[in-house]
């Protein structure tokens, strides 16, 4: 699914592979096992590995999809129900996706308090992302550009815990899934040779140029887009479709004529993304196969 293996196990060197078939916990639905098995299964692997062993682990969670399944056997969690118009506001279509959601958090609770007792917790650093977002079906507290243009497809939350970090600290500013590895590498001390698109969140050379490039692959023809901290430039591969003030009061008017620099800046930064993500696909050779010396390490 999703070509998942690949994009991991060409990335990773020396990774081992958890899928089904190798869980010792029983399949709940289409998804397999859920979410809480799931953290269980995890937390076995990485207790069972010596104490000085490093690692880095990735966790694919499927439990907030349809049929929503919320698994029997647990009865600390507590099913709730809302009204139709706190749903609404909350972006939910039912209660059904609602606990969905919230027992995949409970799962993820779980998880941290098996953890917080094992060997690797005080060593370990523990970062929680989603794949992608949803329709905001209403929900509120979103600007009217968000919601014109859909962005809460594209946002997602990106959280990092350490036990013996400081304080708490919320940082808002723009980032994309391809800057999450290197971010991490940079963050745990590691030099690494950057062979995607992603940058490095905390080098202060991109403080003034951090961007947001969408590909939008089920519409016909595609869309590509590139957002800031204000302006959104919509285009399918072939042209030019606007530029727009997301954050203010009338996303929908384009700004072309009155922003002719910023649209060629933002046009030609977009289109050379597309393009040079397109020419990736076929000429960034795997670096595991290229560079044997990178091959050391563990990944799960």
């Amino acid at each position: 699914w999703g070509n998942i293996r690949g994009v991991i196990s060409s990335n990773i060197p020396d990774m081992k592979l958890f899928e089904e078939g190798m869980y010792t916990s029983q399949a709940t639905d289409v998804w397999g096992i859920n979410d809480y098995q799931l953290f269980d299964e995890v937390h076995q692997q990485l207790n069972s590995l010596p104490a000085d062993q490093s690692f880095f682990t990735i966790v694919q969670t499927a439990g907030f999809h349809r049929p929503y399944t919320i698994p029997e056997g647990h009865d600390d969690f507590q099913i709730e129900n809302l009204d139709g118009n706190r749903l609404s506001q909350l972006g939910f279509v039912s209660n059904e996706e609602y606990n969905s959601l919230r027992f995949s958090d409970f799962s993820l609770g779980h998880f941290m308090n098996l953890a917080k007792e094992s060997k690797y917790f005080d060593n370990t650093l523990f970062v929680v992302i989603g794949d992608h977002g949803l329709p905001d079906l209403g929900a509120a507290h979103l600007s009217p550009g968000e919601r014109f243009y859909h962005l809460t497809r594209f946002h997602v939350p990106l959280l990092m815990y350490h036990p013996h970090w400081g304080n708490p600290e919320f940082i808002d500013t723009l980032a994309t899934e391809p800057d999450v590895l290197v971010s991490l590498a940079s963050l745990t001390g590691h030099k690494t040779l950057v062979r995607n698109l992603g940058r490095d969140l905390w080098d202060p050379r991109f403080n003034q140029t951090r961007y947001a490039f969408h590909y939008v692959y089920y519409r016909s023809p595609p869309h590509i887009a590139l957002l800031d901290d204000q302006y959104y430039l919509l285009a399918e591969p072939s042209h030019i479709m606007g530029l727009f003030d997301v954050g203010g009061g009338n996303p929908e008017k384009d700004l072309q004529s009155q922003l002719p620099e910023r649209t060629q800046m933002m046009s030609d930064l977009t289109f050379g993304l597309y393009e040079t993500a397109r020419y990736l696909l076929y000429n960034n050779p795997n670096p595991l196969k290229t560079s044997p010396n990178l091959n050391a390490g563990h990944g799960h």
